[in-house]
């Protein structure tokens, strides 16, 4: 009985607010900024909340394996982090 008495309530908000004459916002527009190093910046202000968030994407491993090669940077990525006979990683 909660759920659907908090699902009516929702309802009537989401409906009160798009009969106001102010459209909804899901998220505030994001800008895109290209840099020289081929990196790719998204930039999306909300200043209602004061918080930082940050993400950060390579675009790099295994989706980038080529054909017939499938797992290669699996492989090296272990490769790194176990070290050779002589050399180790501490």
């Amino acid at each position: 009985m909660k759920k659907k008495s908090f699902l009516c309530i929702l309802l009537f908000f989401l409906f009160w607010t798009t009969q106001s004459g102010q459209a909804v916002h899901a998220m505030p527009p994001i800008q895109r900024i290209d840099l020289p190093n081929q990196l790719v910046l998204l930039v999306s202000e909300e200043h209602s909340l004061p918080l930082v968030t940050i993400q950060i994407l390579i675009n790099s491993g295994s989706r980038l394996d080529p054909v017939g090669k499938e797992g290669l940077a699996n492989l090296t990525s272990n490769s790194l982090l176990l070290g050779t006979f002589k050399h180790t990683i501490t």
